[in-house]
């Protein structure tokens, strides 16, 4: 067990050093995010593709310094696909943000190098989503599934060592799009 926890250790190392091509200052989001953003969702379920649909990202400056609109188009109609959400900088330095949908849900945001992430549940569903820049594109993804595990290992002793129990999910749906300005 503590191997496995020295492999996560070095891997994590490894892959969370600054590089120009995957890490960014916290400075430049989201000014350098802006823009009207356009690309297709694809939706998987149970390994399969289900649907495809038209999908947009605004991200555009407001009045205010610190609030950026996030608003996400889905489908073709775009007015009843509209969730005009909007970005708003709790502790930049710190990549901490919240995406107010303006209806008393704020759900915590936080910049991870090239990654604007999200973790929440709702309804019994846990959502996490990704939206990463590459170049000019934003990547977006975001997996969903019960907040129930179904299974939970370990919790046993080998030898000296404790066991914590592990608790699995299954992902049962993957949004995924790529949009470019």
């Amino acid at each position: 067990m503590k191997a496995f926890f020295y492999i996560l250790i070095t891997l994590f190392l490894i892959y969370c050093q600054p590089t120009p091509v995957l890490c960014q200052s916290v400075e430049d989001f989201p000014q350098s995010w802006q823009g009207k953003w356009k690309g297709e969702m694809h939706i998987f379920s149970s390994g399969v593709l289900q649907q495809k649909l038209p999908m947009q990202l605004h991200i555009l400056p407001t009045d205010s310094a610190n609030i950026f609109t996030y608003r996400i188009i889905y489908g073709i109609d775009t007015i009843a696909g509209d969730r005009p959400y909007l970005l708003k900088s709790i502790d930049k330095n710190k990549g901490w943000y919240v995406c107010d949908e303006q209806n008393s849900i704020k759900i915590e945001s936080h910049l991870l190098g090239n990654n604007l992430t999200s973790a929440y549940e709702v309804q019994g569903t846990f959502i996490y989503d990704i939206l990463e820049k590459r170049g000019e594109t934003l990547i977006w993804r975001l997996f969903s599934g019960s907040n129930q595990a179904v299974s939970i290992t370990g919790g046993t002793k080998n030898g000296e060592e404790d066991i914590p129990p592990v608790k699995s999910y299954a992902i049962r749906v993957l949004q995924t799009a790529e949009l470019k300005r």
